[in-house]
This record gives C-alpha cells, structure tokens and sequence, in this order.
C-alpha cells in the first residue's frame, strides 16, 4: 500500500472501507483469541516512498456470533423472507436508537421508551456467555463488529490511537 498524502498511521485506521491496523493491535488480540483471526500483512510505503518499518496488517474477523440479547429493550426484531422456502428464523437486530451510520444522536434520558432520544448504551446487551474469551466478532443479526470489553481494556491501556466507541454494549 502506497500513501499518496498524510503521514502518521494509527493503530487503526479505515482505506476504501478495508481496515489496517498496528502490530500492537495483532498482538493484542492474538492473546486473547489465538489463530481465530486472519491477518494479512501489508508493506506500507509513505508518502516519500520510504517503507514504514512496523508490520501492518488488514484484519479480518472470523467469528460470526448470534451474541445480541434483546431483554433490555434496545433493539427490535425486524423480519424477511427470502424468495426460497427455507423453514428458519429469517430476521436481523435493529437499534433503536435512531443511530444510523454517520449520525449519532445524543444521549437523552429524558423520555426512556423514545427509541430516537434513549441512551443506547442503556438498553444494548449482548449474551456474555456467546461472548465470553473472544477479542472481536462480527453478530449475525446485526452485521457489525464488536470488540470485548478485554480487547478495549488493552487498547486503553496501551494508548492505541485511532479506535472509538460508538455504543458500549452490556454483558448480560
């Protein structure tokens, strides 16, 4: 990968929708989770055509997890058919928060059952026994990633740059 501008890399950081992330990061979940996860290494050249000297890696998520409680009331059930007979449950998890990719309201407690105002950090849970020992994993009904409470306690501890939350979701 070659930098045509800028020059500093985070420990994570977005290209055209493919993240690349440190080798503290691998490192990182390679103790929590080992040989779950693909990484695949990058050379990256810098903006002076110079190659940076730490390994990077594109990241790749092996866990796909029904791991999204609905019992708190953040999220609701949103069904489909296919076009196919198939006899199994056939719905993903909406938030809601009213948060939409790009658009997080803020926090409101005024009106607790106003999906568009609540805090979603109240009423979004996932299963912690599906959960339990992983680094990161993508649910199958919400098709998002999800790092642990453990991966993020590492990432703040070693003041990985480039990460932020958008809803912390309880362990129950």
């Amino acid at each position: 990968m070659h930098l045509t501008q800028g020059g500093k890399l985070y420990d994570s950081n977005i290209f055209v929708g493919v993240p690349l992330f440190s080798e503290r990061f691998r490192q990182a979940v390679e103790e929590i989770e080992p040989g779950v996860h693909q990484f695949l290494p990058v050379k990256v050249i810098g903006v002076d055509g110079e190659p940076y000297s730490e390994p990077w890696w594109f990241f790749n998520i092996c866990q796909l997890v029904d791991s999204i409680s609905p019992e708190l009331g953040g999220v609701y059930k949103q069904e489909w058919e296919y076009h196919r007979e198939e006899k199994y449950e056939k719905f993903t998890w909406n938030i809601k928060s009213g948060w939409l990719p790009g658009r997080v309201p803020e926090p409101d407690d005024s009106d607790p059952y106003n999906p568009y105002t609540m805090n979603p950090s109240k009423k979004l849970a996932v299963y912690k026994d599906r959960v339990a020992g992983r680094a990161a994993w993508i649910d199958s009904r919400l098709p998002r990633t999800f790092y642990s409470d453990a991966l993020m306690a590492r990432i703040e501890a070693e003041g990985m740059e480039g990460f932020y939350v958008v809803h912390h979701w309880k362990e129950i």
